[in-house]
């Protein structure tokens, strides 16, 4: 492990004593041996002997010694604590609010992934994380750690420890992968919840962002205004501290739909949640295994057994990579994929997607954009027609799912309602929600499927026909 950056001013102490000061100084090149044997202890007894034997000559050096140092001490202390450094998986330390960071720097376009870091990081110095926005430490550092992983080309550690420095934001840099996904900052943060955090411990929240846009840039702006938006409702101080404390994950817009997820994926959670998921180094194998078995069941197209209506065809929104959570996309799945998930975000009720990447100046002077909300904010959308609560994603080729919908029998064997979460959290955690679960009631048929669970415990699948 490489070793954390020490101050300027270690051991400069020794090093001036011996390079600065004649040896007819010391009684004895005996004595000097001695000194640099024992180190500080010895140096402590030279400052004795030295002073007894005072001289002007002597006097003279002492000051010198003493000028110096304290110009080192001086300057330290404008650094109090080191703005970015490598930390490479470390035990994390530090201030009270944490966020694992993943950046991707493009090798084809590096200026682009620091001019995102920067906008990112002033939007947390300037949130009430931040000490630029006038909530600080009482010695005026900043209450946040950014605890940040880099992927792709090699970092300027430099160039990234002004930004923080800049923004007077506590920056650690963990690791370097020259290829890789977001599961490698992702497993960081459930290291330090699993293994740091107490597990009596319910107060605890970290948070997760990412570079968005500095992978690829496509459709125009729209990377830039999202990925805006995402950060303000992460550093939002209601994603820390949320109005119900039973909330365990927080983001800007949660969808209940193709799976339970933060679109983004930019969000705070509890440490005490975070620790039941699967690890994110295994998650993508577990949905891999996962997508296997559904569409072998679903191949049979057999009467009663689990189908996937909603979200089928090569041509269907969004993309089956997606919506199954395959491959690199795994990682937007991760933090909703555990049954005991308490969901809430900083949309206001009516919102939809487009309100977040669309135009981003005159948003932010509204009052009020950002509203906490239990989440989900939407009615499940069944009847005729659209209405104002009608689900963005089933909004897309809705003449295929209003058929499904409004069909009760249908839609008690649709892998992307109910019937799907309760194959997934059995097969990823062998645990279904508890009574009290807002999935209940939210999904149509949740009564129904509450009570066979209550009968039937985690083998409800196998007794109500959905799996051979």
């Amino acid at each position: 492990m490489p070793t954390p950056w020490r101050t300027p001013c270690d051991g400069v102490g020794i090093a001036l004593q011996v390079r600065l000061l004649p040896f007819d100084m010391f009684t004895s090149r005996k004595s000097l041996s001695q000194i640099r044997r024992n180190g500080r202890h010895g140096a402590d007894q030279w400052w004795l002997h030295l002073l007894h034997r005072s001289t002007p000559r002597t006097l003279l050096a002492v000051a010198a010694i003493f000028a110096v140092f304290l110009f080192f001490r001086i300057l330290d202390s404008h650094s109090s604590y080191d703005y970015s450094y490598e930390y490479d998986n470390a035990p994390i330390l530090g201030f009270k609010y944490k966020i694992f960071y993943n950046i991707y720097i493009n090798p084809e376009s590096q200026d682009n992934a620091y001019r995102i870091i920067a906008e990112q990081l002033g939007q947390i110095a300037t949130s009430f994380l931040g000490s630029n926005s006038g909530f600080q430490q009482p010695n005026g550092e900043s209450r946040t750690s950014i605890y940040y992983t880099t992927i792709g080309a090699k970092p300027d550690i430099g160039r990234i420890a002004s930004i923080c420095k800049d923004n007077n934001l506590a920056c650690q840099h963990r690791k370097h992968y020259d290829t890789g996904f977001e599961e490698v900052t992702l497993q960081d943060l459930y290291e330090y919840c699993r293994d740091q955090v107490p597990e009596i411990d319910d107060t605890v929240r970290v948070a997760y962002m990412h570079s968005k846009g500095s992978y690829n840039n496509l459709d125009g702006n729209i990377n830039d205004i999202w990925r805006w938006h995402l950060t303000l409702a992460l550093s939002h101080k209601h994603c820390w501290h949320p109005p119900q404390s039973t909330c365990n994950a927080c983001g800007l817009d949660f969808w209940p739909t193709w799976t339970l997820f933060f679109p983004g994926n930019m969000w705070t959670a509890k440490c005490s949640y975070v620790r039941k998921l699967v690890p994110p180094v295994d998650f993508r194998k577990a949905l891999g295994n996962n997508h296997q078995q559904v569409m072998e069941i679903a191949s049979k197209q057999q009467p009663g057994l689990l189908s996937v209506g909603l979200f089928q065809g090569e041509n269907m929104w969004p993309p089956e990579s997606d919506r199954f959570g395959l491959e690199r996309y795994a990682n937007e799945h991760w933090i909703g994929s555990h049954p005991d998930l308490i969901p809430c975000d900083m949309s206001p009720r009516k919102a939809d997607h487009n309100l977040w990447t669309s135009s981003k100046e005159p948003r932010l002077e509204r009052p009020g954009l950002l509203q906490w909300t239990p989440s989900p904010r939407h009615d499940f959308p069944i009847g005729d027609g659209i209405n104002d609560d009608f689900w963005f994603a089933l909004t897309y080729q809705r003449e295929l799912k209003q058929p499904i919908l409004q069909d009760e029998k249908a839609r008690k064997r649709e892998y992307f309602l109910l019937p799907g979460y309760l194959f997934k959290w059995i097969l990823l955690y062998q645990q279904v929600p508890p009574p009290n679960s807002w999935a209940w009631r939210w999904f149509p048929d949740g009564k129904y499927w509450m009570e066979e669970t209550q009968k039937h415990g985690i083998a409800v699948l196998e007794k109500t026909g959905l799996v051979y």
